[in-house]
């Protein structure tokens, strides 16, 4: 029978003791190749997903520095340059056991983020040209996975397991969503998602919350120093007060889900919310 999932579910491994309760399940991946930012987002539009999780295109100044990377080679070099987004060409001679360097072209943005160089060496530019439009359109392995971590991940509730990142686990109540998502990225690149079913047992829920703990607690740590040294606004602190109860949220499914208690944590988070809320109205009051 075919496999029912999108994920990869890595067969004759259990994550923790089998014969308890599955909270969830614990995924990673592997990366390969581009990925077209427009058959990604029509993906996510056929599975039915929010079109808005899907990042904006690369930025022209991110797009330049990868096609710039194209033209290196031994004896030519590329190098940014002091002004953001502006780079020189330099060429590399040895004569006589002693090595000079000298400036070949310099490429830059122009007025309509454009790339431009001067002086003009025709085939040099148009590997330029045909490279900026190649990265404004896909996403390397490296933005798929950023992609993956910051905004997928944190839609499906899911916590890193290491402090590292590369191993997360994903609860039970949003793997469906997590699946849809990993379905819609392998129709149109090259990821490989595996999962292997995390089971409740004492040293899973032991794992998972330890997990969250850190997770909400380096957000929690975050804000308060940012509470005490911080001169923020108004409208930065209702930001921060928002984040909060997210996290709170988020501590609290965990809660639910594993049938354990964070009292501590969740006080803290709370009375943080509190401090951020009140803080809120009083930038207010002041404005």
């Amino acid at each position: 029978m075919e496999n029912m999932h999108t994920t990869e579910v890595v067969k004759g491994v259990v994550a923790l003791d089998q014969g308890t309760k599955e909270a969830g399940a614990i995924v990673w991946w592997r990366m390969s190749g581009d990925t077209a930012r427009a058959d990604l987002l029509a993906a996510y539009q056929a599975a039915g997903l929010d079109e808005k999780e899907i990042w904006g295109d690369v930025g022209p100044g991110t797009a330049l520095r990868r096609a710039m990377g194209a033209l290196a080679e031994k004896r030519r070099l590329v190098r940014p340059l002091e002004k953001r987004g502006r780079w020189a060409l330099v060429s590399e001679t040895v004569v006589d056991g002693e090595m000079t360097h000298a400036t070949m072209a310099t490429v830059s943005l122009g007025d309509n983020d454009h790339p431009q160089m001067t002086p003009v060496i025709p085939d040099l530019l148009q590997t330029v040209l045909d490279g900026f439009d190649y990265y404004t359109r896909v996403w390397t392995t490296d933005d798929v996975a950023s992609w993956l971590t910051y905004r997928a991940l944190s839609s499906c509730n899911a916590v890193t397991l290491r402090d590292t990142g590369g191993v997360y686990f994903i609860p039970r109540t949003t793997l469906d969503l997590w699946r849809r998502v990993v379905g819609a990225l392998r129709s149109c690149s090259g990821a490989r998602v595996f999962e292997v079913p995390a089971l409740a047992s004492d040293e899973a829920v032991a794992s998972i919350l330890d997990a969250v703990e850190r997770e909400a607690t380096s957000a929690a740590a975050a804000m308060e120093d940012e509470l005490m040294e911080a001169d923020l606004g108004a409208r930065a602190l209702r930001n921060r007060a928002e984040t909060c109860a997210a996290v709170a949220r988020k501590v609290q499914s965990y809660e639910a889900l594993l049938g354990a208690k964070l009292d501590v944590l969740r006080d803290r988070l709370e009375n943080l919310h509190g401090q951020l809320a009140a803080a809120a109205l009083a930038a207010k009051d002041g404005e």
